[in-house]
């Protein structure tokens, strides 16, 4: 009896799929659509269909001799020029689907229409946003093959991210953009946004005043009556990721305009905290999928007897040139070269696993300012190495006589790698450099991603223990560049 009820209830759904592949195109005849191309096009309110069905004609044109911004594999966007005077005022993002994924978009529509709905009732409640011109679907038998975003391109605009990494941007200016971004994070939360790629680079700088920012890029947002604690600490968590570089001055002024008053961002300052260790750990082990795969950032490369990781598009002369000076480390030590232009640390020839694990926590702690960039780890008979990037002005902290700017910045840093994880090995100095700051000031990084672990106790007494002996270390130079690592790190931790 069970088995008849669960056979008929199949069957009712299956017919009810049935009926709304069938009902498909009479359901699209709606208000504010119109068909170009074969494509459904959803406007944005207001919008005059007959005014913008040549504007969407002339980007499906345009968009296979336009330069693609973002190859991916199923997500690509377009700078197009569809106005008369030749520059690109248009942005055409267009995403795929799998076979599997276009059935189950079929009632609910496309990320392009949510993205279109999400950014309208954005802007009804006063949250300054980018208002896309239209959203548009190309169905084969009711089934979603592919969808398009038409968004107008603001004139002089660039992404906070960029604007922030310029050197020339003055001191106030710097202040006036924290202000800015707090308050239209705010507004935004207040309306009930919940983005999950909340980052500087999803908001547009144009123009002058206070409204000059914008909110871009809905594509993995939703929208929500009320945003819980929690769900603000997540957004505000992955904001802060993204702006490790910058002073935790700015970083208070943004949080005092996000909240309204000094205690509210004391308090939001010590949630973040606490929910920066959890995300970290989720980064690297995301990391550990992505940055061993071939794709738009990694690839692997094998040549001769060494194999290894590097960054896309990295020259491999780079990699495979210039072997380490002198006889492989002792077991249980590492060592660290800083000359010629490039850093390399210097391992025993470590396992497939361990050159792994290696290569995507150094690309973890780089994403969170912690690390130079690593551009490629490499493996033969005799070593593996991580090679980084140089950067201009770099030393390690013993390179001179250590003073009081140097003494800061690697306590900073010790600080702030306390607030995601623990240290698990011993540290000399010539495993950190120091690099000049715009203002001024020297940052530490950390050159030997094996000495730290994610996760962990976050500060605990032993590494505490190895952070004060640390310090105590630093002064003059020391005569061989080698430190033993603790018999904790001897597991395979990649």
């Amino acid at each position: 009896m069970v088995l008849l009820h669960w056979k008929q209830r199949m069957a009712g759904s299956l017919r009810q799929a049935r009926s709304l592949v069938n009902a498909y195109p009479a359901h699209v005849q709606e208000p504010r659509t119109v068909e170009v191309a074969g494509v459904r096009w959803w406007l944005r309110e207001g919008a005059d269909a007959a005014a913008l069905a040549p504007l969407l004609a002339r980007a499906l044109q345009q968009r296979d001799g336009a330069e693609d911004l973002r190859s991916g594999r199923r997500k690509r966007l377009f700078r197009l020029a569809l106005g008369s005077g030749g520059e690109p005022e248009h942005l055409l993002k267009r995403s795929g689907y799998r076979p599997s994924r276009g059935w189950l978009r079929h009632a609910r529509g496309s990320k392009a229409r949510r993205e279109l709905r999400i950014a309208e009732a954005l802007a009804r409640r006063g949250v300054p946003v980018v208002v896309p011109l239209a959203a548009g679907e190309r169905r084969r038998a009711g089934r979603l093959v592919e969808c398009f975003l038409l968004a107008p391109l603001l004139a002089d605009a660039v992404d906070l991210r960029r604007l922030w990494s310029d050197p020339a941007l003055a001191p106030g200016e710097r202040r006036g953009l924290a202000v800015s971004l707090g308050g239209i994070v705010a507004a935004a939360h207040a309306a009930g946004l919940f983005q999950d790629d909340l980052a500087p680079n999803n908001v547009l700088v144009s123009g002058a005043g206070a409204g000059r920012l914008r909110l871009v890029d809905f594509e993995r947002a939703r929208l929500r009556w009320l945003l819980s604690t929690r769900a603000r600490s997540r957004m505000l968590a992955k904001l802060a990721r993204t702006a490790a570089a910058v002073p935790a001055t700015q970083r208070l002024r943004f949080l005092r305009a996000y909240a309204g008053d000094a205690a509210q961002a004391r308090r939001w300052w010590a949630r973040l905290r606490s929910e920066a260790p959890r995300l970290a750990r989720r980064d690297d082990t995301r990391m550990r999928r992505t940055a061993v795969r071939n794709g738009r950032r990694f690839q692997a490369f094998e040549r001769g007897d060494s194999r290894g990781f590097t960054r896309r598009g990295l020259d491999p002369g780079l990699v495979l040139g210039g072997a380490p000076a002198g006889l492989p480390p002792a077991a249980g030590s590492v060592r660290v070269e800083i000359d010629g232009g490039v850093w390399r640390v210097v391992y025993p020839r470590a396992s497939e696993r361990r050159m792994r694990g290696l290569w995507a926590r150094a690309n973890t702690l780089a994403a969170r300012g912690l690390a130079p960039l690593p551009l490629a780890v490499r493996s033969d008979p005799d070593h593996t190495l991580l090679i980084y990037q140089p950067g201009a002005g770099a030393r390690p902290p013993g390179a001179t006589a250590c003073g009081a700017a140097e003494r800061w910045a690697v306590a900073r840093l010790l600080r702030e790698l306390e607030g995601f994880g623990e240290l698990r090995a011993e540290l000399a100095p010539e495993a950190l450099v120091l690099i000049p700051t715009g203002t001024g000031r020297l940052r530490a990084q950390l050159l030997a991603p094996h000495a730290f672990r994610f996760g962990g106790r976050c500060g605990g007494r032993r590494s505490r223990g190895l952070a004060a002996r640390l310090l105590a270390s630093l002064g003059p130079p020391a005569s061989g560049v080698q430190f033993d690592r603790s018999a904790s790190d001897n597991s395979q931790d990649g």
